[in-house]
């Protein structure tokens, strides 16, 4: 049984969100994400990757996981929550995962039909660019101000790490890969 959520409920919690203004306690970190065998999709957030990295690797030690570089952000917190929805309205399922390695159940795990490679290429590093992307020039309607224009936005974002060159205005997904990867077309969300 799929806990993947409807498609339309997905597109408007993601719209709700984005326009939720900015918490004060939210702030710079990365994105990261794993593969647990060539599989289970993992998104999360820290202040600190490798600090967690090493938690995940101590906690739930899994000999075919594979990290992949994390992206910096300068709203951790908003960037992973638009992003879980983001994943969550292309992925095939979502389901609660019962773990041997630690004995817990995963539930913020996301699975997408291709090798995992590919996955992380096509469908998700440009999903968590696009959400660094959209953090880093949001209106803070808190302050009033823009995040970007922010006096601390140049350490708050690594412009090289970012490499914005792959993301195509979110044409980024080429939708003809889409339709065969069964997934949706997000280019009005």
């Amino acid at each position: 049984m799929s806990r993947r959520r409807p498609t339309l409920k997905l597109r408007a919690l993601y719209a709700s969100r984005r326009a939720r203004a900015t918490s004060l306690a939210d702030g710079p970190g990365y994105l990261y994400a794993f593969v647990d065998h060539g599989r289970y999709w993992k998104l999360g957030m820290t202040s600190n990757f490798e600090r967690r990295k090493a938690q995940w690797d101590n906690e739930c030690p899994c000999a075919h996981r594979r990290w992949l570089l994390p992206i910096r952000v300068t709203r951790r917190r908003r960037a992973e929550s638009l992003g879980h929805l983001l994943l969550e309205i292309v992925s095939i399922d979502r389901p609660k995962r019962y773990c041997p390695h630690c004995r817990r159940t995963h539930i913020e795990i996301f699975i997408f039909r291709g090798h995992w490679n590919w996955t992380w290429r096509i469908v998700i590093r440009p999903l968590l660019l696009r959400v660094a992307v959209e953090t880093l020039s949001r209106l803070d309607s808190n302050a009033h101000t823009d995040v970007s224009r922010h006096p601390d936005a140049s350490d708050n974002i690594d412009i090289q790490m970012l490499d914005l060159s792959e993301v195509q205005t979110f044409g980024c997904l080429d939708l003809s890969d889409v339709q065969t990867f069964g997934c949706l077309d997000l280019s009005d969300v």
